[in-house]
């Protein structure tokens, strides 16, 4: 059995969970310059959902995406998310897609951006090239929007590479392509969803075997992967450095697979570099959910009734001290008064002349 890797397959992990097929797009990896330091990765699969069209009747494929009529596809995403993968000596990734993942875009950061970017049009132009682009590429692009980061194309140097816009829409057991063969490089025209494209998400051991088979990477989850690898285990296999992995994405190869290690050093090339961290701090925006799961923070809104009650019980007290003070004085000048009354009544009895003696 050859030692050399002929494929890598990402997979969703709704393929694992719905019984429903979905659309697989097959990619070729250019040729490695130095066999020895670099993976030379021939064939990768990527899956993703199927994009059910509303009116059964007909397809409408994306054949003229650089008129308004693709403008209008763009804005019809509802709560749009850009995700923007980046990786070092690779052309920026770009996915734009729906809320759900029912919708997806995806393309060379030159020319789906330019028509995303003409769709929306944004306060500042963007010329970015399809090819050659460094991460330092995109800080005028990250000054305007704010990008989330796909940590699965971002976790390893042999991401994604070669875009695209994928799609398509399942009528009636048919399907036709949103694919615009136009946008594509030529060399990359003949493999985009070539078969086998209508893959049964059911029929995991086909994706299992191809471990042992086809000298296969499995990128995927832990709970996942060990659901199925319990049922389909013709060889044995390995887990490499899951634990470096932000998205918690497991890396699955043939346990006697030479190219084991060097995914490894990869792997920890990218994190001893920095780039994961620069690209958490720069692109990797946190957008807070206008509404959070569980119970809320305690404000200082939450206390302001509390502190207005405080302060009044304080007021309304000082002020029952003040009446006290100002009743017990007259109190005790009132008092001061009768018993001088009284003395000077008695002193005046004492005084009066007795007549009859």
């Amino acid at each position: 059995m050859s030692n050399k890797i002929t494929k890598v397959i990402t997979i969703e992990s709704t393929a694992w969970r719905n019984a429903e097929p979905f659309n697989c797009t097959e990619k070729l990896f250019p040729p490695a310059a130095d066999t020895e330091t670099r993976l030379s990765i021939l064939k990768m699969y990527l899956w993703s959902r199927n994009l059910r069209n509303p009116n059964a009747s007909s397809c409408s494929p994306c054949e003229q995406c650089k008129t308004n009529n693709f403008k209008q596809l763009v804005k019809a995403i509802r709560n749009k998310e850009l995700r923007v993968a980046v990786q070092q000596n690779i052309p920026p990734y770009v996915i734009f897609m729906n809320q759900g993942h029912s919708a997806q875009l995806t393309g060379y950061m030159g020319e789906l951006w330019k028509m995303v970017e003409e769709a929306y049009d944004f306060r500042k132009k963007n010329n970015l090239e399809s090819v050659g682009l460094v991460p330092q590429s995109l800080h005028e692009l990250a000054a305007d929007l704010k990008v989330n980061l796909d940590p699965r194309a971002t976790s390893l140097s042999i991401s994604n590479s070669f875009f695209c816009v994928l799609g398509a829409v399942t009528l009636q057991g048919s399907s036709c392509n949103l694919n615009n063969f136009n946008l594509l490089k030529p060399e990359w025209a003949d493999v985009l969803n070539a078969p086998p494209c209508h893959v049964d998400a059911t029929e995991a051991y086909q994706v299992i075997d191809s471990l042992c088979k086809d000298n296969t990477v499995i990128m995927e989850s832990n709970n996942i992967m060990n659901h199925h690898l319990a049922t389909f285990t013709n060889c044995s296999i390995i887990e490499v450095s899951s634990k470096y992995s932000t998205a918690s994405i497991s890396i699955l190869v043939r346990k006697d697979l030479p190219y084991a290690k060097i995914i490894s050093t990869y792997i920890l090339k990218i994190y001893n570099s920095g780039l994961i961290s620069l690209l958490k701090v720069r692109w990797g925006v946190k957008k807070q959910d206008p509404s959070p799961q569980g119970d809320r923070p305690v404000t200082l809104n939450h206390l302001r009734n509390i502190f207005f009650l405080y302060f009044l019980t304080i007021i309304i007290s000082v002020a029952i001290l003040f009446l006290e003070i100002i009743t017990f004085k007259m109190e005790r000048k009132n008092g001061r008064k009768t018993k001088a009354r009284r003395m000077l009544r008695s002193r005046q009895r004492q005084s009066i002349p007795k007549f009859n003696e």
